[in-house]
């Protein structure tokens, strides 16, 4: 789910205009002004203006504002009244105004909440309550740690936040990790397996993640930047052992696997903390980060696909527990796979260098 940025650009004196600009050319999508100002601030039409009502009477006043912040029942029956999104602002100090905010109930599109302490526990128990409303809640934040964290507690965490700074650097640097972090699409495509052979023992790594995968996740895994197999999580189900939904059994210490931002990353520079991508069988993915790689000496197998004419190879424990996706996205046994078979992957341009793409002639056996 894309995560809203919102910036507060009121109480700033004469930086307000230039901050407001400058989010809006970072991916914000709402800013909070003055209500004095909400003409004069010239931005694209993509860009919501909210502006906090004060008075009663100021709300039929400033109709030309996209979202109307209230913060009373009174405020909130009139704004309902003149057709706008309406966010109801609360500040929570303690268990009472906690549990007021986790049980408001009132048909509004945004519940923006102030915390008075660090903590996300709060967060986590009134996104909790209300998580099957249509509510979404932003919380209001002033550095870019807190921003992030709370933007993932409880798995989904906040729908967004509400940035109050002067600065300008904390408004272009949450505005470039959110886009960063924005969910991906990679490009999946079926191959055809057209060698299996059967190698000696070497070092292959199980990559460790701080994430539970989903069944229908894992990692691209290839011998070359022309691309790699999606090699399954241990999410599935083994007869002998329990599952490790956190891991893929990747392949050998020499392969790359795909991160964020196009980049590949040799399994042998992983460490924890790394960063790396969980990618589905329909192409969605999401970072995740490494919390150990396992290296062991193994038996190994070459698998040795193609897309085109586009050639892919993948060197991976030879056992029949380790998976890849068929085009039904079904997991397959590697072991029980044979020339003809159809299996998932991913295709890209070759030359990398430290795993960046680049444009240069490179070959790659």
């Amino acid at each position: 789910m894309k995560k809203e940025l919102w910036f507060d650009g009121r109480g700033l004196k004469g930086k307000s205009v230039s901050l407001i600009l400058d989010a809006s050319n970072r991916g914000y999508e709402t800013v909070i002004v003055e209500p004095e100002e909400i003409e004069n601030i010239k931005i694209s039409n993509r860009i919501k203006k909210a502006i906090n009502i004060e008075e009663n009477k100021e709300i039929e006043k400033y109709k030309k504002a996209d979202i109307v912040i209230v913060d009373s029942i009174d405020k909130y029956k009139i704004a309902k009244n003149i057709g706008k999104e309406v966010a109801y602002y609360m500040r929570v100090d303690d268990k009472e105004s906690m549990e007021k905010a986790a049980e408001l109930d009132l048909d509004i599109n945004y519940l923006i909440i102030e915390f008075k302490d660090t903590t996300n526990i709060p967060l986590e128990l009134i996104l909790a309550k209300q998580q099957k409303k249509t509510i979404k809640i932003l919380k209001v934040v002033t550095d870019i740690p807190d921003a992030l964290v709370s933007m993932g507690v409880m798995e989904v965490g906040a729908t967004g936040v509400v940035l109050k700074t002067d600065s300008i650097d904390i408004i272009s640097e949450l505005g470039v990790e959110m886009k960063k972090r924005e969910e991906k699409k990679v490009d999946i495509v079926e191959c055809e397996i057209k060698e299996i052979r059967h190698l000696e023992l070497g070092e292959r790594a199980c990559l460790d993640t701080t994430a539970i995968m989903e069944k229908t996740e894992g990692m691209i895994v290839g011998c070359t930047s022309n691309g790699g197999l999606l090699v399954c999580s241990e999410v599935h189900y083994l007869p002998y052992m329990n599952t490790r939904p956190f891991r893929v059994n990747a392949g050998t210490v020499s392969s790359y696997v795909w991160g964020p931002e196009n980049i590949v990353e040799y399994i042998s520079d992983l460490k924890a903390g790394s960063k790396v991508l969980a990618v589905s069988t329909n192409g969605e993915s999401r970072t995740v980060n490494i919390a150990r790689v396992k290296t062991e000496v193994r038996p190994l197998i070459l698998i040795v696909a193609s897309y085109k004419e586009t050639e892919i190879k993948v060197i991976m424990q030879d056992d029949w527990h380790m998976r890849v996706f068929n085009p039904k996205g079904e997991p397959v046994n590697i072991t029980d796979l044979k020339p003809g078979d159809k299996v998932l992957g991913h295709c890209s341009d070759p030359g990398r260098h430290v795993g960046v793409k680049i444009q240069e002639k490179i070959t790659e056996k």
